[in-house]
This record gives structure tokens, sequence and C-alpha cells, in this order.
């Protein structure tokens, strides 16, 4: 992997390529002729792609991957399975020239007809770097990488045939045993009562809207089940605790002697990820892989993938071109991780920190005053998000994380823990209370393992000056707590405002960082960026903003609107609005509703005022029962996936329902009035058939009403407001059912 001393800006080529993949992928099938990357991706590939990032899949469902996580799995698959390389300047080339990628892969396939097939390249393997800030999702990067192997290789051997690029063979190197029990709990699902995996609950399966396709979606978590089941030396998919206390330059040895151990033999498997140990595994392991890499293109099965972190130092990375670069910076920037908030400490007045440690002075577990102030600091700063998260989700109550430099402050932190008011049974729980070392000078430090979303506070407790930096530091609590869109309006408000050198106007997804005074100039590089803020006097500031719950009202059966679910057996089912147990909305931008499942609905802050006025057209017709405006990520999901199962394309939900005492409406609204009537597009045609089969139903699993989908231009409506129509009247002559009437004319009677 040898290159020249000015590296070309690799990962920004393959951003290039990924762009021009992705717009080929959201073509038309009967538009794909001429596509150059797209027609040379596998099915299964291209399909996997569709699912995880087109944009009218992220609309429909909570779980997306973020900007960070989109980048690392587009430029493996380009790199990997389409130009078949991992020499940086070849990649280069061929990544901003798809026209000779493609003559490249033509002459690659040709190539290898002519050698003695996948074991002429046994010893060859394809390496990447993927660089990426800590807590910004690596997890999910390497689960979907796993499933984007798994899948081609599976459909490989279905077709009866084996494509060298692909194996059902996988190693996942941790880093420490902590990462390890971490992977295995994320694929193989936590330990139950028993001591057996639970399957059903592991990531890919909690997040199957996300990761899995409907054709994956049992094959998968059966495969995953086996392989839980399974002793690790008889696994395909092993975890391995690699490098647990090793240092860069026994890294590649640790490697050897961890898979020996696992009775796979002195070779990795054929698809190898490293999780959480930074470019120095890849730069240590060339003796173990014998890698004698060419400046052509070569397919491989051989894989190996190292997730790592920002903080490797150049040396680490010396032969190896990260194909990725994700910085805090820019994690901070595109929301996906916390906001750090720099809480003021000066008024403590702390004694200077000194380069060496102070002599340790008997072993009572007592703080320093200065200790102690920052210590409480750190619980206001925690109580002050308590009420406001618990009201939104009482799962997500919220953590402080305690580091301490020294071990015998351990004890002294948790006798002040005590002292304020925390139970011991909270301390691990509320309260995490850990050591960090310098060893590393920075890539990881001991409590990098113990990652939680929940860490809202960071209290760092020092007895001398250090080397490891902030950032690490930060590591574990970085990973964002509210990352749904719900919060996406809020977190932006608080970067804006960071960005103006102003503090967050809420809490959520904001770290704060309680620290010496002496250590504030390590963020003097986000502050000035306005990544990062400086804590004030947050009394006034309630935690999560104007953020509110409805929830269902008492009554809410009497104005349930159930869509049935049709099967291709003619089965039914329903999909009840009252399924979705509240909605969390802003307070400036909802109403309270009288004729909804729901005690208040509410829209977008970009919306043009038309829903508003929907909603008290709607609250005040007495022709209308019930309404309700739909969320796309929430509503209506088993519709979707039994279209999807179906084969089917995926319902255009509509924007509101409806109901009056002989109808229910499926309202799309349109911003304006069509020149010219426009031919459906697919998810209305999938609409139109849906409204079809479903008056076909008897009139007992249709509530005795018949469904009709409705498109409500925006000026239309607006004019029949102005004239005082009344909704349900509008809606029944867009459907076709009855002729327009305005105010104080009574309508035809329809034939």
């Amino acid at each position: 992997m040898a290159m020249s001393a000015h590296a070309p800006p690799l990962h920004n080529a393959l951003d290039y390529c990924a762009r021009k993949l992705l717009a080929e992928l959201a073509l038309a099938p009967d538009a794909r002729a001429d596509a150059m990357l797209a027609n040379r991706l596998t099915p299964t590939s291209a399909a996997l792609l569709r699912w995880w990032c087109a944009s009218e899949r992220c609309k429909t469902r909570v779980d997306n991957f973020h900007a960070g996580q989109r980048q690392a799995i587009l430029h493996t698959v380009i790199a990997h399975e389409l130009l078949q390389t991992d020499d940086p300047e070849w990649l280069y080339r061929l990544a901003c020239d798809p026209k000779r990628a493609a003559a490249e892969a033509a002459w690659a396939d040709t190539a290898w007809a002519d050698t003695s097939g996948p074991a002429a390249a046994s010893t060859q393997y394809a390496g990447y770097v993927l660089r990426m800030s800590p807590g910004s999702g690596l997890r999910w990067v390497a689960q979907a990488l796993l499933i984007w192997q798994w899948a081609n290789h599976l459909a490989a051997r279905a077709a009866g045939h084996d494509d060298p690029r692909f194996s059902g063979d996988f190693a996942l190197l941790a880093a420490t045993s902590a990462v390890r029990m971490r992977l295995e709990d994320a694929l193989f699902g936590p330990v139950d009562a028993c001591g057996q995996r639970d399957a059903t609950r592991c990531s890919p399966v909690r997040h199957a809207q996300l990761f899995l396709p409907p054709s994956l979606r049992t094959s998968l978590p059966e495969w995953l089940d086996a392989q839980a089941r399974c002793a690790n030396g008889e696994r395909c998919l092993r975890i391995i605790d690699a490098v647990a206390d090793s240092i860069a330059d026994s890294i590649a040895d640790s490697i050897a002697d961890s898979i020996a151990d696992t009775g796979a033999g002195a070779a990795a498997p054929p698809i190898t990820l490293v999780a959480g140990v930074g470019a120095a595994m890849l730069a240590g392991s060339g003796s173990m892989h014998q890698q004698d890499h060419h400046p052509s293109p070569r397919r491989t099965a051989l894989l190996w993938i190292d997730l790592a972190l920002p903080q490797a130092s150049a040396a680490a990375c010396t032969g190896s071109t990260p194909i990725v670069e994700f910085p805090l910076e820019r994690a901070i920037r595109d929301s996906a991780v916390k906001l750090p908030m720099l809480e003021p400490t000066h008024h403590l007045r702390m004694p200077p920190l000194r380069a060496t440690s102070p002599r340790r002075r008997g072993l009572r577990p007592r703080l320093s005053r200065a200790h102690r102030g920052l210590l409480k600091m750190g619980l206001e700063a925690l109580s002050r998000r308590d009420a406001g998260f618990v009201a939104l989700d009482p799962a997500r109550k919220p953590q402080l994380l305690v580091l301490c430099d020294t071990p015998q402050l351990i004890r002294g932190v948790h006798r002040s823990l005590i002292e304020y008011g925390l139970d011991r049974g909270d301390i691990g729980k509320r309260a995490i209370v850990e050591t960090f070392t310098d060893r590393f000078s920075g890539p990881i430090p001991i409590c990098a393992m113990l990652p939680d979303a929940r860490i809202c506070v960071l209290v760092v407790l020092r007895t001398g000056i250090g080397t490891s930096t902030t950032t690490s530091l930060m590591t574990p609590a970085l990973p964002p707590l509210w990352p749904e869109p719900d919060f996406a309006a809020l977190r932006t408000e608080n970067r804006e405002r960071s960005a103006l050198g102003r503090a967050p106007a809420n809490l959520l997804d904001v770290l704060s960082v309680v620290e010496h005074p002496q250590c504030h100039a390590g963020y003097t590089d986000l502050l000035r960026a306005g990544l990062a803020a400086h804590g004030g006097d947050h009394r006034d500031t309630a935690a999560t903003g104007d953020l509110m719950v409805a929830g269902l009202r008492t009554d809410a059966d009497a104005f349930e609107i159930a869509l049935p679910v049709l099967y291709a057996q003619h089965q039914t089912h329903e999909d009840r609005l009252c399924d979705l147990p509240h909605l969390i909305l802003r307070a400036r931008q909802s109403m309270s509703v009288r004729k909804s499942v729901y005690t208040h609905a509410g829209w977008t802050a970009h919306d043009s005022g038309l829903r508003r006025a929907f909603l008290e057209c709607a609250e005040c017709d007495p022709g209308i029962e019930s309404h309700c405006l739909l969320d796309p990520r929430r509503h209506a999901t088993r519709i979707r996936d039994a279209l999807l199962a179906q084969g089917i394309p995926p319902l255009g939900l509509p924007d509101a329902l409806v109901r009056t005492a002989d109808a229910v409406y499926l309202v799309e609204f349109l911003p304006s009035c069509p020149a010219q009537p426009q031919p459906p597009n697919p998810g209305e045609r999938a609409l139109m058939r849906w409204c079809a089969h479903a008056n076909a139903l008897p009139p007992v699993q249709r509530q005795h009403r018949r469904w009709h989908r409705v498109q409500l231009q925006a000026p239309l409506f607006w004019s029949w407001k102005r004239s005082e129509g009344a909704l349900s009247a509008l809606l029944s002559a867009l459907a076709g059912t009855l002729p327009l009437a305005r105010r104080g004319h009574a309508p035809a009677t329809a034939d």
C-alpha cells in the first residue's frame, strides 16, 4: 500500500463517486441503461444501498445512517466491489473517472479468468481505513458492512457460483474485552436470565427498518441466532478480544495469537473488521498478511477494514490512506454527536495543576475542596436534565460520568456522591466512576470502552497535567441521546447559537463538560469554530426547550381510523393510530384538538400555514368525525411492509386522514394547482390500488365507509376557506362523490 509523499485527497474523490452512484441508483429501472457504476453492482448490493440511502426510504423511518456512516459504507462498497483495489493512487484515479473504472474492471475480469482462481490471491488482503469520529456510530457501520458481505455471499451461493469479492467467514477484532462484549450484545443479542443470547433483541433486528429489507428479515436473524448458539471456534462470525493490553509494536502478534486461540489457525478469516483500535493495527499487520500490493485492480475476498479513530498519530497511519474522513468537527456540525458545552469553573478558584501528580497522603476516601466543587457542579448539570428528559422518555434518564486520573480518587468520589444525595445503587447506573490512562498518549483512554448514549455530563478530576486529549476523554459521552428527526430542529438551533458564541437554548444532546480551568485551553479550537458552547446560567433554560408530549386522549377509540393491511391471501389486519402511544411536538407548532386520537396535533416549522388552517377547519366542521395529520416515519408502517413483502412499490402515504359518517379521505397536500393534469407517480398509483382493494372488502372490515384518495391543492383550499365552505364538502367534491356546494347552497344528491 505504498504511496507518494503527497497523498491525493482520496476521500473527496470517493465522495464524488458515491454521489454519482446514488444518483444512478435513484433512476427508474428503464433509465439505468447507461449507468456506469450502478449497473456493475450486484443486485444485492444495489438493493441494500437503495434501502439504506435512498431519500424516499429515509423519509419513512425514524432510524437512518448519518452522513459519516453513509460515507463509510458507500466508500467501502465502491472501493472493494466496484473499483476492486486498495492502492490509494489507483483508487483516486478510478474514482475520478468512472469510464476508466469500468474499463479497468473489464480488464480485471479477464485477468482473473486467466488465473487459477481465488487461491491465487489467498494471501493478498485488500485493506481499508475508515477514520471516523469517536461516538459517531462505528458499530452500525460494522453491522452494515457485515450484512453487505453476508447477503452477497448468500446470493452468490444460491445462484450456484462463488463471487471472490464476498465471503461468509468473518472476524471482528475488538480493542478490549469491553468492546468485544458490546459487539456480541449488538450482533447476538443480550444474555437473558438463563444465560442464553436473545437474538430477537440484537441490533440488526431491533433496527430492522434500517438494516434489513423485507427479503432479509427472516434469514439474517436465523443466521445470527445460529452463530450465537455455536461455540466461538465453530462460528463463521467470530468476535475476538484482539489486543486487550498490547501496544502498537506487538499488535500483529497479539492478533495472530488471538485468532489462533479460536481454532482458525494462523491466518485471519477472509473478512476482518477491526473495531476501536485505530490505524496502528493495520500498519503493524503487514507481516501477518504478507501484503504485496501492486498498482492494479485486484479481485479478492480477503478484506481487512480498520475502523480507525481520528486521534491516531501520523506515524501509526504510515502506509495507509483513509478512504473515509469524518472528524469530530464535522460530526458535531452534522449533529452526529453531542454538542460539547464547557461549564464555567473559573469561580471555583482551584489550585494550578502540576506536571507531576501529588504524593498520595493516606487512604482517606475524601476529595479535596476543589474536586468536590467540580463534582457538585456536575450533579447540578445532571439534575437540570432529569425532569424534562424523563417526561419525554423515562428510559432515557441522563447519566453522569466521572473520570479520575488516579485510582485513589475513586473512593472519595463514591463517598461524595452519597453525601450529595445519590443512593449506593445509583452509583454505576446514574453516576459512572472510572479512571483514565495516558499511556497511549491519546487514542483510547480506558473509559472509552464504556460508551453510553445516556451520559450527558462529564466531570474530569485531575491531580496533575497529563497527555490525554480533550477529545479522547469525551469519547464515552459523545453518542447522541436524541437522534430521532423529532429533535433535529432543536439540535440545529443549539449549533447555530454556539456559532454565535451563545449558550444553548435547550440541553438535548448537549454534553456538559466540567473540567479544571487550566484545561479549558484544550477546547479553544472547538469554541472558535463554533462547535462547542460556553455554559452559563441555566436556571431559566428548559432542558427540552418547548417540546411537549401529546398522548392519547382517554376516549381515543371513538376517534380511531384503522387502516386495513391487505395481504396477498386477502387476509386483513388493522394499522391503528392508537398503536403510537404519544407524539412529541413543539408547543409553538401545535394546537389542542378535540376530534383526534391525540390531544394535540402539530406541524413543521417550514409549513406554510396550510396544516394549521386544515386542522382548524376540521375541528369546526360538524360533518367531520375524526382527523389526524400523519407522520410518514411512524404511521402505517405495517401497510408499507406488507406491500414491500409482495413486491409492490411502497405506499405513498398521504398527509392526513379525515373520517366522516360514510367515508374516510386520504388527503395529500399539494402546494399549487397544476396547469395540466399530471399522470400519477408510482406511489400515487399504489395508493389508488390500495383504496380499490380496501373498498372491495366486506363493509364490516372497512368500518362501513368508502376510502377515497384526495389531492388538496393549497390555492383551492384557501379559496374555499375564505368562502366559509365546509371542509367535508370540499373533500367529498374532490373525491368525486358530490359536486361542489358553497355556503348556503345544498349540494345536489349524487346518483
